[in-house]
């Protein structure tokens, strides 16, 4: 799980501290880093433990010159890509692939990671139940099942 804090200035510690609280595996803040030191020291006041505070990303986003709100979103994403693949690098190629993992599941769509208990798109086919991100993945799955499943089943997300 990823989780970003933009708040604007408003109810950033809140913020913070409820994503701390998550333990994500990537954590970034949108804010100055004049402002950050802000939060952060109100959140040590505040009794978050400092090593908590010390994983998160600030400024978020990898550094590419941006400055439009869709380009420092741009950014934020690209880290959290470069962040989940550095991750699944430390894992085997099975971890990785999702294969071990009993509670989740590949979108044989778009190959995204999905948590079975909290899917909300699912379909049957051949005796599989196959589990989506979104509505969209599932309909596209419905129109060719075939196609997925027999891609899914060989290791490929279509």
């Amino acid at each position: 799980m990823c989780a970003v804090v933009a708040t604007m200035g408003q109810w950033d510690e809140d913020g913070v501290r409820a994503a701390v609280a998550l333990d994500p595996a990537y954590l970034g803040v949108v804010a100055s880093q004049t402002r950050f030191a802000q939060i952060r020291d109100a959140l040590i006041t505040g009794g978050i433990a400092a090593e908590a505070l010390g994983r998160i990303r600030n400024p978020a986003g990898l550094d590419i010159g941006a400055q439009l709100p869709e380009e420092i979103a741009l950014s934020v994403l690209a880290e959290i890509v470069q962040v989940r693949h550095a991750a699944q690098l430390e894992l085997s190629p099975a971890e990785a692939s999702g294969s071990t993992a009993a509670d989740e599941a590949l979108d044989p769509i778009c190959g995204m990671t999905v948590a079975i208990a909290t899917a909300r798109h699912r379909a049957e086919f051949g005796g599989r139940t196959y589990y989506f991100c979104c509505g969209g993945c599932r309909e596209q799955f419905l129109k060719e099942p075939l196609r997925y499943a027999t891609a899914h089943t060989a290791g490929g997300a279509g």
